[in-house]
């Protein structure tokens, strides 16, 4: 019999069947797709490694540093951060500084900022359901059309009154400070003189090398991982999940399951009846460009903030690495953000390599002339869209699960946060070391 079940081959569901199989459980993650890692996949274009966007990874948890050295070894880039979102009149870092954004803003806007903030505060409490209400109240009116109206719509496709205000707090470049006031706070306290800007980390051959070896460890300790195995439903016993059945008819007795998939996924596969409120997705465009030497920026990623631009983050690979000479070629890669049935998602390959290269030259992130080839990929589902209300659906979700007891999850409210590779690698660890002291026992 199999012990455990992982469903889902993404950081989370690896990083569980890591932690199982090195407790000496036997386990088998379960794939739908063709490949594992999820979004933190790695592939090489034009003899370099490029991964699917940007993934922000530090070392600063000892958790991570702990399985970092054991599956990357020394084997990794490590350079200073270097993050900007480009706005109609300024520039930025990210997350944002408050003393960079007070200097940049200068001192009219800053006094428009903290009025705005007053007139917030005198009103009459509301209910913060929604995201822009949850801004507003912190931030004041001025603040949140300066930074974050035209970057939530951008990323979601929908304005922030119609998006879940519990998605607030890790969404925002200022979820280091509850307040406009504690960030202003922040500005006049002296900067000690050991701060420095964090490091990021990234294996030699792209985030996915980490994915992989994830894998590898589980193959090495007994595990399996299989891909191209989607589950067509989770069968129960009562208060247990006595099985798994796969699409292609094949079933397995377990004795846990621990699901990476969202809530509403998991509660469908349990019962269909359950959980079918699922959510809206936005999808990703992926524009890679190869450009000659020196012809672009320095920054790792940069946003662009404005309207008027449909692409979003642009990621430099040359950036993540010191080991990269200033004349060799880079590789950049457009994020556009749209539904699966927007006229972006449909448009050609030809058409897209245009638009992302008249788009990155009017930002002045690179001369035209330099672009030598491009490469689209597409990722349809990406993400979901957190409307008012999807929290509440996760919250009565997880009530219906919990009654299963040998059901583990790593999504909970984490899956409309914006924890990316490094907080599912945590989750995914915690849920793995949860069911192998209850295994053992």
């Amino acid at each position: 019999m199999t012990r455990v079940a992982v469903v889902g081959g993404g950081p989370a569901g690896l990083a569980a069947a890591y932690r199982l199989t090195a407790a000496g459980v036997p386990t088998v993650v379960f794939e739908a797709g063709s490949s594992i890692g999820g979004l933190a996949r790695s592939m090489e274009i034009w003899g370099q490694a490029v991964d699917l966007g940007a993934h922000m990874f530090t070392l600063k948890d000892p958790r991570i540093g702990c399985l970092w050295t054991e599956l990357v070894g020394t084997d990794y880039d490590a350079v200073p951060r270097r993050t900007r979102v480009l706005f109609d009149r300024w520039t930025l870092g990210y997350p944002y500084d408050p003393r960079e954004a007070v200097r940049a803003l200068g001192v009219g806007e800053v006094a428009r900022c903290v009025t705005s903030l007053g007139v917030a505060r005198l009103r009459r409490p509301q209910a913060e359901a929604d995201l822009e209400s949850w801004v507003v109240r912190r931030f004041g009116r001025r603040a949140f059309d300066l930074f974050f109206a035209g970057y939530v719509e951008k990323l979601f496709g929908a304005p922030a009154h119609q998006i879940d205000g519990a998605f607030a707090d890790t969404l925002l470049g200022f979820q280091r400070y509850g307040s406009l006031t504690q960030a202003a706070w922040s500005h006049c306290r002296p900067r000690r003189r050991h701060e420095s800007p964090s490091l990021l980390v990234r294996p030699y051959g792209g985030i996915g090398v980490l994915t992989q070896r994830l894998a590898e460890h589980v193959h090495a300790h007994g595990g399996e991982v299989r891909c191209d195995a989607p589950i067509a439903r989770l069968t129960t016993d009562g208060d247990r999940i006595d099985g798994v059945e796969l699409q292609s008819g094949e079933s397995r007795k377990v004795d846990f399951v621990v699901s990476a998939l969202p809530l509403t996924l998991t509660a469908r596969l349990v019962d269909p009846s359950a959980g079918q409120e699922v959510p809206r997705f936005r999808s990703v465009v992926l524009v890679y460009l190869l450009i000659a030497g020196g012809g672009t920026f320095r920054d790792q990623w940069v946003f662009l903030a404005p309207a008027q631009f449909k692409s979003s983050r642009i990621t430099n690979f040359s950036s993540w690495s010191s080991r990269n000479g200033k004349d060799r070629q880079a590789v950049l890669s457009v994020e556009f953000w749209c539904g699966s049935s927007d006229s972006l998602w449909a448009a050609g390959d030809e058409d897209l390599r245009a638009l992302a290269v008249d788009e990155l030259g009017e930002a002045g992130l690179l001369q035209r002339q330099s672009v030598l080839d491009a490469k689209v990929v597409r990722l349809r589902n990406a993400f979901p869209v957190p409307v008012v209300g999807y929290a509440d659906t996760l919250a009565e979700t997880g009530k219906h699960l919990s009654r299963f007891s040998n059901l583990t999850t790593t999504a909970g409210l984490g899956a409309i946060t914006n924890a990316g590779v490094h907080g599912s690698l945590i989750a995914g660890l915690e849920a793995g070391d949860a069911v192998a002291r209850t295994a053992r026992n």
